[in-house]
């Protein structure tokens, strides 16, 4: 399990409780009335959440994460949506102190200035706070996300002990305040710094910027749409009822709410662990969705069995519970009974709409589901509230989420044809049996709620342990969920096998890559695809560099380099020609080697267009060997803490040479002789390139190295990436035809790792898989009597995964793993000696001897 992935499971669950902890702090510390104060202030605020950052947090991480690992475009868009947010959040500010004024009349809250101020803030910042967890997740920075999270929780969990001196609603409101002042400062600060934000450099991002923040704002607003869904489906409900009930009856429901809502999040972890290998397996062969729908099932009777023992636990010993504990709110306790059952009914439904249905591409009709059944409980919630009060909000609530439930189950299973096996009957009827001892036990010691509650838990738990040992023992199917969710948890490695049929053919009429490549782009990207065709007058600015060198490198490989404009190709470079370019003579940061290699290599991609204006551009530019270049070894130069990271460092070990080579051959002042590359690459060979495996070794320690590579395999496999970073040394290798050392070897390890890894070497086709195929086509041009068959096979049924993959992109899709993708697709081709490549209708090209990088 990777370590983003506990840090986000940390504070996710800590988020997921937030509200239940707070609800029983006030039920157990203040007044009943307080109580539904409390209720309505947290609802206020959490309808408020996506609204004061306009959910730009969540919304920039599509733009941001392609840019991962190149500062200044990934620090760019993040400073754009930091800024954009906090304008916005302004006018979002004085609607909430409006809305929270209101709020104490409607609801009768006996509220001085004092509370009304503190509730105000807390909402606001609240907001702040969900608008930078968006923020930091779309940077990747989930530990300091988790860090300020936790102490800003246990700042509050300190002064509520406070609350036994003065158990007032605004001490509370203030408690929280605080802490969500110690998230924003600890999160907003540290994204200022590290971003070097100022009022002034705010104001002029935004101005440099107006199309990518209108673009921005316009996908936002489906994001918002969508919590406002999810807000009138799951949270509401307390608003609704609290116009027909007083504030201590308000306090009871939300809290019995709230603590059904906790076991949530039991599916929703289930659902996060299997995500990524589902958008993996669902893009996959028949095979692959058959082991799909395996996994899945395994994930909803795991899911559902904790929920119905959750539901049991609420339902017997809960109530007890609620009465001993928090006795001024009876509510709660007839709530709960309520309530409880639905804690299982919608374990069905949760494993499919949650993280699965964007995962599979269905968030859109997870989406509509939930305004449709948000939208009907709030009609049934006024309807059973005015009738009925609490009891008719709570039977409202059991009708609309069951509904709501099974047509999500029916609907998403037939979108997605995964159709699960969730083993109801052995859940229901296992954990009956199990409880049967603790419902004995509660009916009799009702009057005693002591031994109600801590006998009746305690019997709960053996109950059922007792029904899995048996069941396990006499191979009953009680115990099965359990067995599922160890196997879903801790499933056998996967290998492809030669001997497994080839997944079937998609349908190649009309050139389904092309169609689907270039409505993605148009969708997408609007504004860049308005740029390139002319329509749009965007200034290029350095940091936008990578997205315009991949819409090119995409248009290309598309056959479909007659669509761009001449007037956007002069655009792009005359800035390529002022830009500060590694190695440059220019003062101040410069690029990373690795993009300006790419940038180059779209300028060598315009030039096969039709659109050669690199002689212009070298023209301007001047170039500082010793930038690159070590003069005395030969060798280039790249920071020493990225020695143990092979991929990262080979920026620099074979983006340097690649810049060399494009200057030597397209510079007409020659700054650089053809000569001097074949010296780096030599040099390389000697002193980097193991004569044994191939691989490049740049660290010195062993030890160290071991241990960066185990921390590594948290989050990918290091073996993989030792090939991905030797081929940016190989590519220039190729295009001066330079032999490859230890080419035997390369070509037998890529394809074990290939076949161990299916249908692509990670969850989504990009460059990663054109790094291999690239590396098998020319090391077999090397290496004539290698027996290649194994390699042709695999790199067919590549080709069909690439194809079915390509021909359905969806907008989540990072623009920056297109063009590997389909490099990959032109390479696979010439590996299996098509004529034409499937899904686009054009003979392969080879995009090294024409870029130079990718």
């Amino acid at each position: 399990m990777g370590k983003n992935f506990m840090f986000r499971l940390a504070q996710f669950g800590l988020m997921h409780i937030w509200p239940a902890l707070v609800l029983v702090v006030a039920a157990i510390a203040l007044p009943p009335a307080d109580t539904g104060a409390v209720a309505v202030i947290m609802s206020i605020a959490t309808l408020f959440r996506p609204l004061v950052g306009f959910s730009l947090g969540r919304a920039s991480i599509r733009y941001i994460g392609h840019a991962r690992g190149l500062d200044a475009n990934a620090q760019e868009y993040a400073s754009l949506a930091f800024s954009v947010a906090l304008v916005l959040s302004m006018p979002a500010l004085a609607i909430l102190a409006v809305a929270i004024g209101y709020s104490t009349v409607v609801y009768d809250m006996q509220a001085g200035s004092s509370t009304v101020i503190a509730a105000v803030v807390f909402s606001y910042l609240y907001g702040l706070t969900e608008f930078l967890d968006g923020l930091y997740r779309a940077e990747n920075k989930f530990q300091p996300l988790a860090v300020a999270l936790i102490v800003s929780r246990l700042v509050a969990f300190g002064l509520f002990f406070g609350l036994t001196l003065a158990p007032r609603l605004d001490v509370l409101l203030g408690v929280l305040a605080l802490s969500e002042v110690v998230c924003v400062l600890m999160l907003g600060t540290a994204f200022v710094r590290s971003h070097r934000l100022t009022p002034v450099t705010m104001i002029r991002v935004i101005r440099a910027h107006r199309d990518e923040t209108i673009e921005l704002l316009r996908y936002a607003v489906p994001v918002v749409i969508n919590a406002l869904a999810v807000y009138l489906y799951a949270r509401a409900m307390v608003l609704i009822v609290g116009l027909f009930v007083p504030p201590a009856e308000v306090g009871g429901f939300e809290l019995a709410v709230q603590l059904t809502n906790l076991p949530m999040a039991f599916t929703i972890v289930v659902a996060t662990v299997i995500s990524p290998k589902a958008a993996e397996m669902f893009v996959g062969a028949t095979r692959e969705r058959q082991s799909l729908r395996v996994l899945l099932s395994q994930g909803a009777s795991f899911a559902l069995w904790l929920n119905t023992l959750a539901a049991a636990f609420l339902l017997l010993v809960g109530p007890v519970a609620l009465a001993w504990l928090v006795p001024d709110l009876p509510a709660a306790a007839i709530v709960l009974i309520i309530l409880s059952p639905l804690v299982a009914v919608k374990a069905f439904a949760q494993i499919l709409s949650g993280e699965i249905s964007v995962a599979v591409g269905r968030a859109g009709t997870t989406a509509r589901i939930t305004l449709v059944f948000g939208v009907l409980n709030v009609i049934a919630g006024l309807t059973g509230g005015y009738l009925y009060g609490v009891v008719g909000g709570a039977i409202a609530m059991v009708l609309v989420h069951t509904a709501a439930a099974a047509v999500s189950v029916w609907l998403l299973s037939r979108q997605t044809d995964l159709f699960l096996r969730y083993r109801a009957g052995a859940v229901a009827s296992g954990v009956a049996i199990g409880s049967l001892p603790a419902v004995v036990l509660v009916l009799m010691a009702r009057d005693i709620p002591a031994l109600a509650v801590i006998g009746g838990t305690m019997l709960l738990l053996a109950g059922n342990l007792v029904v899995l040992l048996v069941s396990a023992r006499f191979r009953l199917p009680f115990h099965k969920p359990l067995v599922d969710g160890f196997r879903m948890l801790l499933p056998p490695r996967p290998k492809y096998s030669l001997l497994r049929d080839l997944p079937a053919e998609p349908d190649l009429s009309g050139h389904p890559v092309v169609v689907s490549s270039l409505a993605y782009l148009e969708a997408a990207h609007p504004g860049l695809d308005r740029f390139w065709k002319g329509t749009a007058n965007t200034p290029v600015a350095d940091w936008s560099f990578l997205a315009h060198a991949d819409y090119v490198y995409a248009k290309w490989l598309l056959g479909r380099e007659s669509e761009l404009s001449p007037k956007a190709a002069e655009a792009f470079a005359d800035a390529v020609g002022k830009a500060k370019l590694a190695g440059s003579t220019a003062p101040g940061k410069q690029m990373l080697p690795h993009l300006t290699a790419y940038t180059l290599g779209a300028l060598n991609i315009l030039a096969a267009a039709g659109y050669d204006m690199r002689e212009q551009v070298y023209a301007d530019l001047e170039l500082d060997l010793d930038r690159l270049i070590d003069a005395e070894t030969k060798l280039p130069k790249w920071p020493a803490a990225w020695s143990h990271h092979a991929w990262r460092v080979s920026h620099w070990l074979g983006g340097i040479p690649a810049i060399l080579l494009n200057f030597a051959r397209f510079d007409p002042k020659k700054q650089v002789d053809e000569r001097l590359v074949h010296d780096v690459l030599e040099a390389c060979d000697a002193k980097i390139l193991s004569p044994e495996t191939g691989l490049m070794r740049t660290y010195r320690s062993d030890a160290v190295q071991s241990a960066f590579r185990a921390a590594y395999r948290l989050r990918h496999r290091p073996e993989l990436a030792d090939v991905g970073g030797l081929v940016h040394i190989h590519w220039v290798n190729y295009a001066l035809g330079r032999d490859y050392r230890a080419v035997r070897t390369l070509l037998q390890s890529t394809t074990t790792h290939m076949l161990e890894h299916y249908p692509f070497l990670e969850g989504s086709p990009y460059c990663l898989d054109f790094d291999y195929v690239q590396l098998q086509r020319t090391a077999l041009e090397q290496d004539s009597q290698y027996d290649a068959c194994a390699l042709i096979r695999r790199n067919d049924v590549l080709i069909t995964d690439l194809v079915r993959y390509l021909s359905s992109i969806r907008q989540t899709y990072k623009l920056h793993r297109l063009p590997g993708a389909l490099a990959a697709l032109h390479e696979a081709t010439m590996i299996a000696g098509h004529a034409v490549v499937p899904g686009i209708g054009t003979p392969p090209r080879d995009v090294i001897k024409t870029a130079l990088w990718l």
